[in-house]
């Protein structure tokens, strides 16, 4: 998590407040990827991974715990996904 996202996150501490969105997708050259982004309401963009694992509930699931324990789960009052699992 970059700094001025850091900051952002911190200053949301006191109530949860923050909303984390997940978009699987696949790019030009056949890559599979999810985003996650943080919304406070403005996005916030935290990470793009470059998966080789077909995009089940379970490795959703993982990834979403990853960046939770990066955020604080405290934080976040709401979770968005898109419907590839």
């Amino acid at each position: 998590v970059g700094a001025t996202v850091k900051a952002r996150i911190e200053a949301n501490d006191d109530q949860p407040c923050l909303t984390l969105t997940t978009d699987g997708w696949t790019n030009i050259n056949g890559d599979s990827i999810i985003n996650y982004i943080l919304c406070d309401p403005k996005p916030m963009f935290l990470s793009s991974v470059k998966t080789t694992e077909r995009h089940t509930a379970e490795y959703i699931a993982a990834g979403i715990m990853e960046e939770l324990e990066q955020i604080g789960p405290h934080r976040v009052a709401a979770l968005v996904t898109d419907n590839a699992a």
